[in-house]
């Protein structure tokens, strides 16, 4: 079980926030496997850049495209295929860290991730969708959406297996960061 609905800041002033919580984002699933584009499906693989459709600010640095890993994150520089999940902030790699389901996933054995750059909306999603453990079978499927006013939002469909994950943000240097949750059963 979790107490901590919110948190923040970290060191450059982001604060995190969940649906549950009063003022909380609301939960509307964006489904994208109609739309979207499979950047890519082996174990371990790091895939992009891709255009995003507009500049995102992330910790004070604009970047116009972003890398997808398999493995439950996004990155605007790393090209990582870590699928050993750390704490947040940690300085090795991957750094430039959006991570809503970091672990050892597997999509060449079940599940397919897409990306969707969505121009009329302003904003870009990437949906891991059914993507299996490596370890075992349980899918999981949830999504990232980066907007054009600078803010991320996580959602979680499905959730089958999340004790051993990390969520969070992290910046370039992986000084900075907000760990939401780190081997722990929060999702």
């Amino acid at each position: 079980s979790h107490d901590r609905d919110q948190g923040g800041p970290d060191g450059y002033g982001y604060l995190w926030i969940d649906s549950d919580e009063p003022g909380g984002p609301n939960y509307s699933w964006i489904e994208i496997s109609g739309v979207g584009t499979v950047p890519g499906s082996g174990d371990d693989g790091n895939y992009g850049p891709f255009p995003l459709g507009f500049d995102f600010d992330f910790y004070g640095v604009s970047y116009s495209a972003v890398r997808i890993c398999t493995n439950g994150f996004i990155s605007f520089t790393s090209t990582s295929t870590t699928y050993t999940n750390q704490g947040i902030p940690n300085s090795s790699a991957p750094n430039c860290l959006i991570a809503p389901f970091w672990d050892d996933l597997n999509p060449s054995t079940g599940g397919t991730i897409y990306y969707y750059a969505d121009a009329a909306n302003q904003r870009f999603i990437v949906e891991w969708d059914g993507v299996n453990h490596y370890y075992d079978s349980n899918p999981e499927t949830f999504q990232i959406i980066l907007n054009y006013d600078g803010t991320i939002l996580y959602q979680y469909e499905t959730v089958t297996t999340n004790s051993g994950c990390t969520v969070g943000i992290e910046n370039h240097a992986g000084s900075d960061g907000l760990q939401i949750a780190f081997n722990a059963d929060y999702l």
